[in-house]
């Protein structure tokens, strides 16, 4: 299972990011409890995990494959969900192996 990154050098307080501090994989694990977002890549509706989704970590594309929600399946079904679409996922129960698309996000950046 490949770690998803997560906003990982944010200065305490300060909300500003600080690329002087290193992310550390261990520091990861405590962070399942959060969403993330991340790029659609690929769906399969016959698989487990249908779902194929990427994010860049320390310049590399990590692909995870993810559970849906009902609501994640429907936007598919309707052409509503695309490859290169964003979605949130969060891992359920804090479980690394056990992520979970829960809905489509818009990029207003």
């Amino acid at each position: 299972m490949r770690v998803p990154e997560k906003y990982p050098s944010w200065r305490e307080g300060t909300g500003k990011f600080d690329p002087e501090q290193p992310f550390e994989f261990a520091d990861a694990l405590d962070k399942y409890q959060a969403v993330y977002w991340a790029r659609v890549r690929a769906f399969s509706t016959t698989a487990v995990k249908p779902l194929k989704v990427g994010r860049i970590y320390k310049g590399t594309e990590i692909e995870i494959d993810c559970y849906v929600t009902e609501r994640i399946r429907e936007l598919y079904q309707a052409g509503k969900l695309a490859v290169d679409d964003y979605v949130l996922v969060q891992f359920v129960d804090g479980d690394p192996n056990k992520p979970l698309a829960v809905e489509k996000a818009y990029k207003s950046w």
